[in-house]
């Protein structure tokens, strides 16, 4: 089993690992927007029109370190984009060791859709109780390694 701030990751632990990831996307996302919105603010030297002799010559420099910081925003949702797809392809393959359809429905609703339980029981026709049996039973069949995600 992976190593959690010392002690052993359970399956559940573990596959709340995509809601996080996603979380951190979500998170990313919104700076990265603030920043697209802030952008809009400032102005670039229009050569056309500014005085290219003598004067104060306009500076770029706040407007490179704007796209330097969206540039960097970016490249960290790519890389957790790529987390979440490496995560993903590892859960799907645990999935497919289920052999119960219902209980391969209800990890994939619970993990991948991140719907509340009362959506799942709903969706899959029983019982909020009854699911929580059938979550608890997919969790012990579902065969999954528990290493860290490289």
């Amino acid at each position: 089993m992976k190593k959690y701030r010392g002690a052993q990751m359970t399956k559940k632990e573990y596959l709340k690992t995509g809601y996080v990831i996603k979380k951190r996307i979500s998170i990313q996302e919104a700076i990265l927007e603030e920043y697209k919105a802030n952008l809009d603010n400032l102005k670039a030297i229009n050569y056309s029109k500014d005085k290219l002799q003598g004067g104060h010559v306009q500076d770029d420099t706040l407007i490179i370190k704007k796209l330097n910081k969206i540039f960097e925003v970016e490249e960290k949702i790519k890389k957790l984009y790529d987390e979440l797809t490496i995560f993903q392809d590892k859960v799907s393959e645990g999935i497919k060791t289920l052999n119960n359809y219902t209980e391969q429905q209800i990890i994939t609703f619970r993990y991948f859709n991140n719907y509340p339980w009362e959506k799942i029981a709903e969706k899959i026709g029983y019982s909020k109780a009854q699911t929580y049996r059938l979550h608890g039973q997919a969790l012990e069949n579902l065969k999954i390694s528990l290493n860290e995600i490289e």
